[in-house]
């Protein structure tokens, strides 16, 4: 290659030769010149091709790494050529019709698409299957298999209810009886002691997806459940009572034959001994001092009268010494 023209030579070259640039290609370097005057002329290299750049010492051509100086402009990948550069795009794209930017490729839209059992989804660069609600992408890649939802968590189902898997989905089944609701968005137990006492005569006691009634000490539920009966204590073992029982209702009481006083224990019945002496000087008899008593278990005492007349050991009565005095006995009261 020469390198010596005239510096009327390089600027018609410059006017008149220039080349045409490709896109994509770096248009070709500027001529370089020695230091020289211009009355003696200018020492030039000849011009490169589009894509080299002329070294200054031995006027060679180099080509131009367009992808290294990353001025490309690729979408995705650079490809360096002598002289020159191409844009590549990876699989799954196209190169758009710029040279540059890269499409993506609907494989869905292809002959070739996958045949997936329901639905084929195009993404960048690729493509996959995927399955509708309530099944999950077989090991192909295109077939689907049903989800059993009930194997986790029943299904999402109230616990108290039964799961039932179906294709791509399930059911549930109802709530049991006593529990409103349903088997899908949960079951409440029923308070049936909230609408007039469940029915119950006494006491109503609400229980998961049921109640019962019960009833006050001293009754029993009658046989339907809902009503009380009273109990008669009396009617076992009477009451625990030792002489009389007295049933009331709901409870009961003991109580004495005349003659007896209940013991503090309630049940017991202990003798009242009538021949005790109050404060005013009378037993069961009468004045103390005229009646000797003589209790009786449960009845009425003996009354037996003093004879105060009758003479003491001293030879007194009750008038005083008997040889003077003439004493005449009265039932119950003073002697005359």
């Amino acid at each position: 290659m020469g390198f010596r023209v005239t510096f009327l030579g390089a600027a018609l070259f410059l006017l008149l030769g220039g080349c045409s640039r490709q896109l994509g290609e770096r248009p070709p370097a500027p001529i370089l010149a020695f230091d020289a005057g211009v009355d003696a002329g200018v020492v030039v290299c000849d011009p490169c091709e589009d894509g080299f750049l002329v070294n200054e010492f031995d006027c060679s051509c180099n080509d131009i790494d367009e992808c290294a100086d990353e001025t490309d402009n690729c979408d995705q990948t650079c490809v360096n050529v002598a002289g020159s550069f191409y844009c590549q795009c990876e699989d799954g794209w196209v190169l758009n019709s710029d040279g540059f930017t890269c499409d993506d490729i609907n494989e869905c839209a292809l002959a070739t698409a996958p045949e997936c059992e329901y639905q084929c989804e195009n993404l960048p660069g690729s493509v996959h299957c995927i399955c509708d609600e309530g099944y999950t992408l077989n090991e192909d890649g295109v077939s689907c298999d049903d989800i059993n939802e009930c194997e986790t968590e029943n299904g999402g189902c109230d616990p108290l209810v039964e799961c039932f898997n179906v294709p791509g989905g399930r059911t549930c089944s109802a709530c049991p009886d006593g529990y409103a609701g349903n088997g899908q968005s949960g079951c409440f137990d029923i308070d049936e002691c909230a609408t007039a006492n469940g029915g119950c005569s006494h006491t109503c006691n609400n229980e998961p997806s049921t109640f019962s009634c019960s009833c006050d000490e001293g009754f029993e539920l009658n046989a339907d459940g809902f009503s009380c009966d009273d109990i008669n204590e009396c009617a076992t073992e009477n009451g625990g009572c030792a002489q009389r029982c007295v049933n009331a209702s709901g409870s009961f009481a003991c109580g004495c034959e005349s003659g007896f006083e209940l013991d503090d224990d309630g049940f017991a019945c202990n003798d009242v001994n009538e021949c005790d002496v109050n404060d005013a000087g009378i037993n069961g008899c009468g004045q103390a001092d005229f009646w000797q008593c003589n209790n009786r278990i449960g009845d009425v005492p003996e009354c037996i009268d003093r004879d105060e007349c009758a003479s003491g050991d001293a030879g007194l009565n009750w008038c005083g010494m008997a040889a003077y005095w003439a004493c005449t006995n009265k039932a119950g009261e003073a002697p005359e």
